[in-house]
């Protein structure tokens, strides 16, 4: 683990992609993500929805996203180490 290019400790580095730990200006591309996915559009179309579970999983600590080198968030990993949270 060391510090990234945001100051946050990065948890893996893949060549020119890197995970670190998510915080709130993540959050609309966390949304955006999720909800040009499969899970998504079944189960968060609702933006507020999907903004609320988000919100609480970085207020936990649960949220990851990796960006590429360029600066581009290209993904998000909400990581429920035991069981569902409620939300």
């Amino acid at each position: 683990v060391y510090k990234g290019d945001y100051g946050k400790d990065l948890i893996h580095n893949a060549g020119s992609h890197n995970i670190l730990l998510a915080d709130m200006k993540y959050i609309d591309s966390c949304i955006e993500i999720l909800q040009n996915s499969d899970l998504g559009r079944a189960y968060f179309s609702d933006h507020e929805k999907a903004a609320n579970m988000l919100t609480y999983a970085v207020g936990q600590e649960n949220i990851y996203v990796a960006y590429h080198a360029s600066g581009a968030d290209s993904g998000c990993i909400w990581n429920i180490g035991a069981g569902a949270d409620p939300v």
